[in-house]
């Protein structure tokens, strides 16, 4: 009976919390698209009163893994690859612009528009999630490498489940966090960080590795067609996985 009332309780404070974040989130929203001219983090700060605006906003440095190369002793003779994960970071003038269009037409059309939220598509998630529709994420580009980026910064097991969970609280810490990052670093680098960090499948991480796993070339040669695979396996990796029948088959659908 006692472990029974504990259940009870505990479901009730759930549903609680989740009814107050989702509130939270519908007035942030309503807010900004009544006075869209305005700055977003003042109209939420309004809209979510002390709760919103209390939220962190600055995100963890951190340092995602690379690989560690071994040269002979004429220092240019590779001999050994070490790694946690297959990754090497490039900055964004050597990601070929195709790369750079694919991901954004895959991800996140509005990237270029938006400060870093898509209000609009907030909304319609918000509107369809809790009305029983099809499950929208709405998550921007920006908002989708703040998740990474706390996952990569976490220090212990339950901070990688916060970053992760799929919940309006996370929702909304990425929120504020994806408004703070525009306004410190800009697009540009975002977007940079983003393809770095991306997981592409495979052991590959972020589009060095990407392009080389799967077309053995740098991310500066990358294709139209090449480019437009790559993107398309972001939002699945196992599930767009060209290296099997069923994934090859979704996969170049998708990228066509």
């Amino acid at each position: 009976m006692t472990s029974w009332f504990r259940r009870r309780d505990h479901n009730i404070f759930t549903n609680a919390t989740s009814l107050l974040v989702c509130g939270l989130l519908a007035g942030v929203v309503v807010a900004a698209a009544a006075f869209p001219a305005a700055a977003m983090t003042g109209l939420a700060a309004k809209a979510g009163g002390k709760t919103f605006a209390n939220l962190p906003s600055e995100l963890k440095e951190f340092s995602s893994p690379q690989i560690t190369r071994a040269y002979a002793s004429d220092g240019k003779t590779q001999i050994a690859v070490f790694y946690d994960e297959f990754r090497s970071d490039v900055p964004l003038k050597d990601i070929s612009p195709n790369m750079q269009n694919a991901i954004l037409a895959a991800e996140d059309r509005k990237f270029r528009e938006h400060n870093g939220v898509d209000l609009k598509g907030v909304a319609r998630a918000f509107v369809s999630n809790n009305q029983g529709g099809a499950q929208q994420g709405a998550s921007t580009l920006t908002m989708q490498y703040v998740r990474m980026s706390l996952a990569y910064s976490a220090t212990n097991p339950q901070e990688v489940i916060d970053a992760t969970e799929d919940s309006p609280k996370r929702k909304i810490n990425e929120m504020k966090y994806a408004l703070q990052i525009e306004k410190q670093i800009g697009k540009d680098q975002i977007l940079e960080r983003y393809l770095n960090i991306a997981p592409f499948g495979n052991q590959a991480y972020g589009v060095f590795a990407a392009s080389q796993v799967y077309f053995n070339k740098k991310p500066k040669d990358l294709s139209v067609a090449e480019a437009a695979m790559l993107a398309g396996m972001v939002k699945a990796p196992s599930s767009f996985n060209p290296t099997v029948p069923t994934g090859l088959e979704q996969i170049t659908e998708r990228r066509n």
